[in-house]
């Protein structure tokens, strides 16, 4: 396949795929290293959606919850990001069929920046991983991988093999991308790495910003830490942002489409004591602040990806939130037991613990919250 000079590199989810071109239409399997590339403007971009199974009753409110790195963001809504005249670029970004992906796909593309697929396998208007690892990045202005398998998956057993798999997905993904940069001819001005809060140590009183420690106290910080670690390139001129993103809630995909369902029959509540806290964001609000990281040539280093009330809520009052944006109650809450019998105790507490964090640089760097409070996120959604 021939590859557009001027292009961009996302990585996707697993799932069923239906993949748009030129007006053709046809079902094709991505795995999660699928990725999407940025056409230039003389090419239709590719669209993708992405259709993930269901469960039973209480994996499918669980799974929800689980499902913190994914959305969709319909055009035609107003944006948060500044109407000042901006650059138009050509960026790769890891993950591009995902929940996350194919919102930021969208609102890169309603601001004048270009978008293209890359996958396992290469084809028609796609590239390989392979293919990336033998003939290097394309040429192109800004890279985003948002890349990995979902850890909190209650159909996969918590095992070794699994765990590998959770690693390579978001580790090796990162290294694959950082060392095309590394080798690239004209390195891309920004490198953007979606990782996630549980790098910061669950308490309930104890708030984090960007500048907090953390990433070395269990399984999950310490992937954090080694995921973020991947995306270093020493001495490259390109812009380093990393965003570690809280819970993302959006329509058609991520925690709030999986939770609809129990909490439209009155079947939904919290989880366990449902006082933990529960670090979220609106779908928009992320991929706003990917695209922000993008195009605003002084933002660098780590950025919350979490809505500005975020620390004020707890798994209850999300559950309570939730409920009433429906009409319903939530009068049913899941017991920490179940939850560890679906996950293991090792997954149960990213469930049943929280972090309070504050997106304190996100703030400073000129971003503004479309959703800064969970009630008009949530009418925004489901209302």
């Amino acid at each position: 396949m021939q590859v557009p000079m001027d292009c961009a590199v996302l990585a996707a989810q697993a799932g069923r795929t239906v993949l748009k071109w030129k007006g053709t239409t046809c079902p094709v399997h991505l795995s999660y290293t699928s990725v999407l590339y940025l056409f230039p403007k003389a090419m239709d971009p590719i669209t993708t959606a992405v259709d993930f199974p269901t469960s039973w009753l209480l994996k499918r409110t669980i799974k929800g919850l689980s499902e913190i790195t994914e959305t969709r963001s319909p055009h035609g809504k107003k944006t948060n990001l500044s109407a000042e005249e901006h650059e138009d670029f050509v960026s790769s970004v890891g993950g591009g069929t995902g929940f996350v992906g194919r919102a930021l796909t969208q609102l890169l593309r309603s601001r004048g920046h270009q978008v293209t697929h890359v996958s396992r396998q290469g084809g028609t208007d796609r590239i390989s991983w392979e293919e990336l690892s033998r003939s290097g990045l394309p040429p192109c202005d800004a890279v985003v991988n948002l890349a990995g398998e979902n850890v909190l998956n209650p159909f996969r057993r918590w095992g070794d093999a699994f765990s590998r798999e959770v690693i390579s997905s978001r580790v090796e993904t990162t290294k694959t991308l950082a060392k095309a940069i590394a080798a690239a001819e004209q390195a891309p001005r920004a490198w953007v790495l979606v990782t996630g809060v549980g790098y910061y140590r669950p308490s309930p009183t104890a708030e984090y910003t960007e500048d907090s420690p953390g990433g070395d106290f269990d399984f999950f910080s310490r992937l954090v830490s080694s995921w973020e670690a991947a995306a270093l390139i020493p001495g490259s001129p390109a812009r380093g942002v990393v965003v570690r993103s809280g819970v993302v809630l959006g329509q058609d995909g991520g925690a709030i489409s999986q939770m609809l369902l129990p909490f439209r029959l009155g079947l939904g509540g919290p989880l366990g004591s449902g006082l933990q806290p529960f670090p979220w964001i609106h779908i928009r609000d992320l991929s706003g602040i990917v695209c922000h990281a993008l195009e605003k040539e002084s933002v660098r280093g780590i950025l919350n990806g979490v809505a500005p009330s975020s620390p004020a809520t707890s798994n209850g009052t999300f559950a309570q939130e939730l409920a009433a944006a429906l009409g319903r109650p939530a009068l049913v809450p899941v017991p920490a037991w179940a939850v560890r019998a679906v996950f293991g105790a090792e997954r149960a507490v990213m469930l049943l613990e929280g972090q309070r964090v504050l997106p304190k640089r996100t703030l400073e760097s000129g971003y503004h919250f479309i959703f800064p409070d969970l009630a008009g996120a949530l009418k925004d959604i489901v209302g």
